[in-house]
């Protein structure tokens, strides 16, 4: 998912507790949010719980690129099991989420299993599970050696999960043996794109998408400008903010997702319109974005009045603001046949 993260607003504005009330989507769910991060065991990703019953396992959030059929995004999320570790039966390091299941058919995931050095994975000694509560749900092959992709793996959600209650999901990695420093494999499964088949592909609607159309843009802005100053609760919802007035906190929700676009599958679907932009879009990634329409450059003069230079007050109303935020975005809404597309 392609975001252009406008930074208008005070740190301040940040930390509100977004809830996903009881809409059926797994958050983070291609584990985007993050970026890079060298242990999940320090930090784990945003949405997602890490448990761990043995110090020998680890993980981190990295790029996805070695995936030969690669997932949607730049990142995914990989569970290890460490060389010559210490571990009993059943032990595991799963990173879980509570959801809701009630409006989803369909759990899709993508799994990949290797390990270091290419040696074998022994499905013996190591499994790769998904749990819901403590069902086993889907679990790696045996085999002697089942490294390899997954790719769309399928769950048919079972009724009795749609009981109107989150129920946790987890992303398994668990040791089928007793070993003691004697196992000189790396164990390592690659967990991505884990969604349910409803809403926006599967991602869920942006907290930023008003209008609930699965991208963020100037019908969500419009949306926001008419109720600016009223009660919260007028547009509290998935992910906005419902206590006080709409205001700067709202409006910094819309410039955090803006252009975000979460039904990113088909291209030519209602939701991600075809616009030819092939010279505005220098770097032919499907969206005309920040750095190609010079929003950055408005950014670093935001709040500022004259007799400052100013470059970014479009108006002429001698204060760079939201107004001229609105007319430089303005240029920046369009998107081609290339938005979404993955490079495999």
């Amino acid at each position: 998912m392609k975001k252009c993260v406008y930074v208008v607003l005070l740190a301040v504005l940040f930390g509100f507790d977004f809830s996903e009330g009881g809409v059926s989507v797994v958050m983070n769910s291609s584990f985007e949010e993050n970026g890079r991060m060298d242990s999940i065991i320090a930090t784990a990703p945003v949405k997602w719980v890490v448990n761990r019953t043995s110090p020998s396992f680890g993980g981190n959030v990295g790029y996805n690129y070695a995936w030969t059929k690669r997932p949607h995004g730049d990142y995914c999320l990989t569970l290890v099991s460490n060389a010559y570790g210490e571990y009993d039966l059943g032990n595991m390091i799963k990173a879980s989420q509570q959801v809701y299941m009630d409006q989803a058919t369909m759990l899709t995931f993508s799994v990949k299993l290797a390990t270091d050095q290419n040696r074998a994975w022994d499905g013996a000694k190591r499994s790769a599970a998904v749990l819901i509560g403590d069902e086993v749900i889907w679990q790696s092959p045996a085999g002697a050696d089942i490294r390899g992709e997954y790719v769309d793996q399928t769950y048919v959600i079972d009724a009795k999960f749609k009981d109107g209650n989150k129920h946790e999901l987890s992303l398994v990695l668990v040791s089928n043996v007793d070993e003691s420093w004697s196992n000189p494999v790396v164990y390592r499964v690659s967990w991505d794109v884990v969604r349910f088949d409803v809403y926006c592909g599967g991602f869920g609607y942006l907290p930023g998408d008003l209008n609930l159309d699965c991208y963020v843009d100037f019908l969500d802005y419009g949306i926001l400008a008419d109720k600016w100053l009223a009660d919260a609760n007028e547009l509290a919802g998935y992910g906005m903010p419902d206590v006080g007035l709409v205001d700067e906190r709202s409006l910094y929700v819309i410039a955090k997702d803006w252009l975000g676009c979460t039904e990113w599958i088909d291209a030519n679907s209602v939701n991600c319109t075809v616009v030819e932009l092939p010279e505005a879009d220098v770097n032919q990634d499907g969206i005309v974005d920040c750095n190609e329409m010079g929003l950055q450059g408005l950014l670093s003069e935001w709040l500022l009045e004259e007799p400052n230079e100013l470059n970014y007050d479009l108006d002429d109303s001698g204060y760079v603001d939201g107004v001229d935020y609105a007319i430089k975005a303005q240029e920046a809404q369009g998107k081609n046949w290339l938005y979404g597309m993955e490079s495999e």
